[in-house]
């Protein structure tokens, strides 16, 4: 080796060895400072500057109905969120609100804490989650409210409330609790909305949007911007596209509107044949696929219909119209259906076809399904419900058989609503599948 190149290998050693001891002492000074904080108590409600929430410790309001604190979604990846949720309740089994849905933590290194400028911040060995930056010299606590609220304040030296500095209902995930609002405030230009998540285990935002329009005084679902379905003005407490009854739908709705503000929020009603959870746990989830769930009610909202072409059944359910792809007609929708896509060539008769794989990493499984339906060369796709991308059919020469024993995999086909299927196909795979076995 010349003195030259060895020279080189010299100095990459000395750079490696620096950015090793650079990495030790921050790590090093990230457990020293979870060293210097302390947890908090079991079960409070409340932190307090000089403690901290992580991966073992958590916050429970007053009555226990929520609990706040790091939660990993999917063992398979590891990531940890902070979150609230609904504490030993079976009707809500899914977080109500994430601190950090854009940043993940990569372990369970994070702990939240109230810095001594009073910030509220999420803080792990890759860096910083700040969910409050406004500075104070006073003191500060951070509050699990019964309520579902995270609130930030300051108070006085006995513990009584100055003022509130940050509130987690005005930074909504993708759950609306009962007293959170849906609008905007004029004065900060704050808007309330919803943004589903990108699938079930993946918080990042998503395609979807719940918003409320004050003008027309109906809630507003959106795809990527499009509007794709709406509840129908709220006339004499009802809208017209979403169900209220004392049993199930037990909604009371909500509206104000003046110089300040704009907004939708409800609460829960009830009677005496109300169950005593339905009296007080709900949660308007907007999902990955842009349907409003609320627990194990029925849905408040289900959009899997919605294609945007004119149809009387879908839009007496709230879907809207949008601009179609020329090759698109009513009556034809997907369907998940079992068996394969197959290709017929002479002479040597039909086999299976092999789709094309795109792997956006934004992709949601509503991105897959308007990506087949704008093209009109896609006859199918099949999407991955816990990550991203999709796999597209494409060609005028390709035709689904049906798997009768409903065994094999599923796919979403474009289909009419009373095509028949083709005897000779469905025989054909069969005798394929027969012969595989």
């Amino acid at each position: 080796m010349s003195t030259a190149n060895w020279q080189l290998q010299l100095e990459k050693m000395k750079l490696l060895k620096l950015a090793m001891r650079t990495l030790y002492f921050s790590f090093l000074c990230f457990l020293i400072f979870c060293s210097l904080e302390s947890t908090v108590s079991s079960e409070t409600e409340i932190l307090k500057q000089g403690e901290v929430v992580n991966s073992s410790t958590s916050l429970v309001s007053s009555n226990k109905t929520f609990t706040l604190g790091f939660l990993i979604l999917d063992e398979r990846n590891n990531y940890s969120y902070l979150a609230i949720w609904y504490t030993n309740n079976s009707m809500i089994r899914y977080p109500v609100w994430i601190g950090n849905r854009n940043e993940p933590i990569h372990n369970n290194s994070g702990v939240l804490t109230i810095d001594s400028s009073g910030r509220l911040i999420i803080k792990h060995n890759r860096g910083n989650v700040v969910l409050s930056a406004e500075q104070t010299t006073l003191d500060t606590t951070a509050t699990l409210q019964e309520s579902g609220s995270f609130v930030l304040s300051e108070v006085s030296s006995n513990g009584s409330l100055i003022r509130e500095l940050w509130n987690s209902f005005d930074y909504p995930t993708d759950t609306l609790l009962p007293g959170m609002k849906l609008g905007i405030k004029h004065k900060t230009g704050k808007n309330w909305s919803l943004t589903s998540w990108q699938n079930p285990i993946t918080p990042a935002p998503g395609a979807f949007t719940l918003e409320w329009d004050p003008l027309r005084r109906r809630l507003v679902i959106r795809r990527r911007g499009v509007i794709y379905w709406t509840s129908g003005g709220l006339e004499k407490g009802e809208f017209p596209h979403i169900r209220t009854e004392f049993l199930n739908r037990n909604y009371k709705f909500s509206t104000l509107r003046n110089a300040d503000k704009e907004y939708f929020s409800y609460s829960l009603i009830y009677d005496e044949l109300t169950s005593i959870e339905r009296r007080t746990i709900s949660g308007w989830q907007l999902d990955s696929s842009g349907s409003i769930l609320d627990g194990d009610r029925p849905n408040v909202a289900y959009t899997g219909n919605c294609y945007g072409y004119k149809d009387e059944a879908q839009q007496s359910s709230g879907c809207e119209l949008w601009k179609q792809p020329k090759c698109r007609k009513p009556g034809q929708k997907f369907q998940l259906r079992s068996g394969g896509f197959m290709v017929i060539e002479k002479p040597l008769g039909p086999r299976y076809a092999k789709g094309t794989k795109v792997g956006n990493s934004s992709f949601s499984l509503s991105d897959c399904r308007a990506e087949c339906w704008n093209d009109c060369n896609c006859v199918g796709y099949d999407s991955y419900v816990y990550s991203t991308g999709c796999t597209f059919w494409r060609g005028k020469n390709l035709n689904f058989s049906q798997d009768i024993s409903g065994m094999a995999k599923k796919y979403y086909v474009i289909t009419e609503v009373t095509e028949p299927q083709s005897k000779f196909l469905t025989d054909t795979i069969s005798f394929i599948q027969l012969l595989n076995r």
